[in-house]
């Protein structure tokens, strides 16, 4: 818990202090773990994490119905659950470093190197995929908070809600890292499918692989003969089940 610092807090606007709070909630259940949902949250100490003024603090959570620290903890739940996290940046960061390495396969006029490309582009980025959801302690307190609402009898419309923007917002950034993969290398989508449908299954099929525990799911190099020149390339599960739906969603035509 940080100290807090001498004399009266800094002066911040309503919203400022309203993120700052936040902030400090996710940073204190990223240290906790998921293990005890939103038991250690509190206001007072994400009010001295965040270093603003405490009156202004309970007055942006005053509820009434609910008491400050509740509207505090509904409010850091819904915060979550907007986020979901599953590294769609740092996956798109890994694609543009791939391209990079196999750009000249990609623009050859052999279509055996653009398929071997394409597929080759693919699996790393399946497999950084994978990994990064798969480290994510984000990711784990998500599931945990989300497990939670689905759970319940009678969800809140507002947390039910929550997890939908967050699912959409999720599919929408891989849409637009799998439509930039098919244009680079002039795949289409089949009909009556769309990339945005292709990126909600892949969304569905690494969410399941990273959501269990058997070691059955959680292999990562599994060999398989995809070198360039017939040599063994390690895949992950999430990456086969790619390749597997991008030839069910897509015209991989690359004599075309």
């Amino acid at each position: 818990m940080k100290q807090r610092s001498r004399g009266r807090p800094p002066k911040y606007s309503a919203e400022e202090v309203r993120l700052k709070l936040l902030q400090a909630a996710r940073e204190t259940l990223r240290r906790q773990g998921p293990g005890c949902g939103l038991d250690p949250i509190t206001l007072d100490e994400a009010i001295a994490e965040a270093d603003v003024p405490r009156g202004g603090a309970y007055r942006l959570w005053q509820h009434d119905v609910l008491t400050p620290q509740l509207a505090f903890r509904v409010a850091v739940q819904l915060d979550i659950l907007r986020r979901v996290g599953m590294g769609a940046p740092a996956v798109a960061a890994k694609l543009k470093e791939t391209y990079g390495e196999f750009e000249e396969y990609a623009d050859s006029s052999d279509p055996e190197d653009r398929e071997w490309a394409f597929r080759t582009v693919l699996r790393i980025v399946a497999n950084e995929s994978f990994e990064k959801l798969d480290e994510s302690r984000n990711w784990r307190i998500y599931r945990a908070l989300r497990s939670n609402v689905i759970a319940k009898a009678n969800p809140r419309e507002a947390a039910i809600e929550a997890v939908r923007r967050g699912e959409e917002a999720q599919i929408d950034a891989y849409a637009q890292l799998y439509d930039e993969v098919a244009e680079v290398f002039g795949v289409t989508i089949r009909e009556p499918f769309t990339v945005r449908e292709f990126a909600a299954a892949a969304f569905a099929l690494n969410e399941g692989i990273a959501s269990r525990v058997s070691g059955g799911f959680r292999r990562r190099g599994i060999p398989r003969k995809t070198g360039r020149e017939g040599e063994e390339e390690a895949w992950t599960l999430f990456a086969i089940g790619l390749e597997a739906l991008a030839n069910q969603f897509f015209e991989l035509d690359f004599s075309a």
